[in-house]
């Protein structure tokens, strides 16, 4: 199983390099119309490491590169001018559908939206009180005692 995954990861590094061919860059080019550092496509290309999500995706996106191309072989290695290309035969499901693209048009005066279920709940939660018990009455100074060394002490009271 590993040499299958370590011979498709050697195939896809020849297909980079097919890529950068074909654009006619060199390395350090490639990678910065990827928007990454040279020594990232540098250690895909000599196999220190794989090419991450991130590489791959970027290669789609810049180069509109086949993802199945890219990453199996399968398939031709540019998708089409819109950028999007088939997979086993069925169309993109986000490209524009010319046979239907009338009825969208006149079926949306009767669509019904429909509000989501969280914002029904928020408005008919209960209202929660919350009660605060009774501040305690202000404190009032009854007695000052004074202490001496020679242990004896003092009284004072307020107001008198």
């Amino acid at each position: 199983m590993f040499a299958f995954i370590n011979q498709s990861i050697t195939k896809m590094k020849e297909r980079i390099l097919e890529i950068i061919k074909q654009e006619n860059l060199t390395n350090a080019e490639f990678a910065n119309r990827l928007n990454v550092s040279p020594s990232t496509i540098s250690s895909v290309l000599t196999g220190r490491n794989n090419a991450s999500l991130d590489v791959i995706s970027k290669i789609h996106q810049v180069f509109h590169i086949n993802l199945e191309w890219l990453l199996y072989g399968k398939g031709d290695m540019r998708t089409d001018s819109t950028g999007n290309h088939a997979v086993h035969g069925m169309p993109d499901l986000f490209a524009e559908n010319p046979e239907n693209a009338h009825t969208v048009a006149d079926n949306s005066k009767y669509r019904k939206e429909i509000a989501p279920k969280g914002s029904e709940n928020a408005l008919n939660m209960p209202m929660q009180q919350v009660v605060m018990p009774p501040a305690p009455p202000a404190r009032k100074i009854t007695e000052i005692r004074i202490f001496f060394d020679d242990n004896t002490y003092e009284t004072f009271k307020p107001g008198k």
